[in-house]
């Protein structure tokens, strides 16, 4: 019960400081910037091994600037940080590996992690990548 009741806060903690994050964004005239697609795409069952991990925002990115958060919706892939900043200015994509039949999970910014910023150094609003991977193939 206490272990619910900390997640229950936690999330509710979250919620409430990205809340505070987007009305200071918006106050400030300044938008969050949001995730427009991702690859594996949300809920995508892909092949299990190396995976190219990408987010793609609406807004250019500042680089070297990242939240990669764990998930408690499935596990975190092996990656080889630190993602790259492709020439667009919106998109990073980290190299990741992954294993058979497993679910993953891993927030772009979740508070109080949320490095992903514009350039106008505004947080970009938390987004979460779920997927699967195929089980092996048989021999």
């Amino acid at each position: 019960m206490t272990r619910t009741l900390h997640r229950a806060t936690l999330v509710a903690a979250s919620a409430l400081i990205a809340a505070i994050v987007t009305t200071t964004a918006h106050a400030q005239g300044t938008a969050s910037p949001r995730v427009v697609s991702t690859s594996p795409a949300s809920e995508a069952v892909v092949p299990a091994g190396t995976t190219v991990i990408r987010v793609t925002f609406d807004q250019t990115m500042m680089a070297n600037s990242h939240s990669y958060v764990t998930s408690q919706n499935g596990a975190f892939p092996e990656c080889a940080f630190p993602p790259q900043r492709l020439p667009d200015g919106k998109t990073f994509e980290v190299t990741c590996r992954t294993a058979p039949a497993a679910r993953y999970a891993l927030w772009f910014n979740h508070a109080p992690y949320l490095n992903f910023v514009s350039e106008a150094k505004t947080p970009a609003e938390p987004f979460e990548l779920r997927f699967a991977t195929a089980p092996a193939a048989a021999r």
